[in-house]
């Protein structure tokens, strides 16, 4: 099989907290040098390209920041092909940052969607703004389902549970549970991503009881796909 696209999650696949996973630094060196169209996912939505690019170099990785989609950037894609575009948002900069360049404005006067990504500074009166917005008819709208991360921090899922308590209505969930639909950066004509060699998972301390480092030596995988 040619491989045509290389899509690969962030988070206990190529980093474990902000240490590069063994053979990650030469698996994307090799991918880059090729040509091939690259594509880094994460599910957390509060660092830009940028962001993850400086992440990336300080664990000794260096790749352009355009190569990271992120589920802010994905939220941002769905919601162009949606009508409405007011929002009332529950993020930080990176979603809020994308949500203008797709077209919207920010609001808390009659929006169209509820959005909410992840944030430090959540309080009582976004909860209850949030909910009434949702309980009127806002579409709810989430980056991720995550409840949590590392050290039991609240994570979008957590944040969505109370306004889906109150409003009595489920958000949409956009982030890595919902079909991917051809990534920023992945050809559209190279074939579905589904005969592309994909490697994606969850961050390993979400599926291995809380133990960090589980998260295994995939030098072996990346020198396979290398040297295809």
């Amino acid at each position: 099989m040619t491989i045509k696209n290389v899509i690969c999650d962030i988070d206990g696949v190529l980093m474990h907290d902000n240490v590069a996973v063994p053979g990650a630094a030469e698996f994307l060196t090799g991918i880059l040098e090729k040509g091939l169209p690259l594509v880094l996912l994460t599910n957390y939505p509060s660092q830009t390209g940028q962001d993850l690019a400086n992440r990336f170099a300080t664990a000794g990785v260096n790749v352009p920041d355009s190569v990271f989609y992120t589920s802010a950037m994905a939220t941002a894609d769905f919601l162009r092909r949606q009508e409405g575009k007011k929002a009332y948002v529950v993020g930080e900069g990176a979603l809020i940052h994308e949500l203008y360049k797709a077209g919207f404005t920010i609001t808390d006067v009659n929006p169209d969607f509820v959005i909410v990504g992840e944030t430090r500074s959540y309080n009582w009166d976004m909860m209850h703004k949030a909910a009434f917005f949702v309980a009127n008819g806002a579409r709810f709208i989430a980056t991720n389902p995550d409840t949590h991360g590392r050290g039991f921090y609240p994570a979008c899922g957590a944040l969505c549970a109370g306004i889906e308590k109150i409003s009595g209505r489920k958000p949409f969930y956009v982030g890595q549970t919902q079909p991917v639909d051809h990534p920023r950066g992945v050809k559209q004509n190279a074939g579905a991503l589904g005969r592309d060699r994909y490697r994606r998972r969850q961050p390993a301390h979400r599926h291995s009881g809380g133990v960090p480092g589980r998260s295994g030596d995939h030098s072996g995988a990346f020198r396979r796909i290398n040297d295809q």
